[in-house]
């Protein structure tokens, strides 16, 4: 874990997933659902998680560029 909480990864398996306790679950990591995950965030007493599926596209320059 880094510092408030928050995992230093984006990503991390189911198991660890689970044994988080969040506020809110947030199914869906496109646009729509990460903006609402930031929101949510804007408290920091608030725990967001977010799953996606599919790839891991974190290193496709298109997903940074």
């Amino acid at each position: 874990m880094a510092t408030n909480g928050h995992s230093s990864s984006a990503l991390c398996s189911v198991d660890e997933f689970c044994a988080e306790d969040f506020d809110y679950v947030i199914v869906g990591g496109g646009t729509a659902g990460l903006c609402v995950a930031a929101r949510l965030t804007e408290n920091p007493d608030v725990r967001v998680g977010v799953v996606e599926a599919g790839a891991n596209r974190m290193d496709d320059p298109q997903v940074y560029e």
